[in-house]
């Protein structure tokens, strides 16, 4: 009987011990999870946006450096006046704009290329660099 009573004594204890979490402590620890979860949206959305940005820039470059090889190998050519053109690329319609300018060296030009929007006036990106004037 002893081992009876004492199986009934272990089970009063821990039943009249705490086990588990007060409704406060559950509010309380939602509240936390909340703010966590809603800042991990936040940071996502932010990376959303800043991900489209750097894709466009990174799509101007190109143009860009596409047009300083079109604008090189014209000048091989022959070509030496400033030049321009529009470009559809993934979608996105751009516009270059090169010019030759002499430098602060006697026999050295600067070749700059700007590429923007074909329908804005803001810049996205620009690439120099220099030539032998010939």
């Amino acid at each position: 009987m002893q081992g009876k009573s004492r199986a009934g004594q272990s089970s009063q204890s821990s039943q009249s011990g705490q086990s588990g979490m007060t409704l406060i402590e559950v509010l309380v620890a939602m509240a936390v999870l909340g703010t966590a979860v809603a800042s991990l949206i936040s940071l996502f959305s932010l990376q959303t946006g800043n991900t489209a940005v750097l894709e466009d820039h990174l799509l101007a470059r190109i143009v860009a450096e596409n047009a300083m090889v079109e604008v090189v190998t014209n000048d091989a050519a022959g070509v030496r006046q400033d030049q321009g053109g529009q470009v559809t690329l993934a979608g996105r319609d751009y516009e270059w704009a090169a010019t030759r300018t002499p430098s602060a060296y006697e026999g050295i030009d600067v070749l700059a290329v700007s590429v923007r929007y074909e329908d804005t006036d803001r810049e996205l990106t620009s690439l120099t660099t220099l030539k032998r004037a010939e």
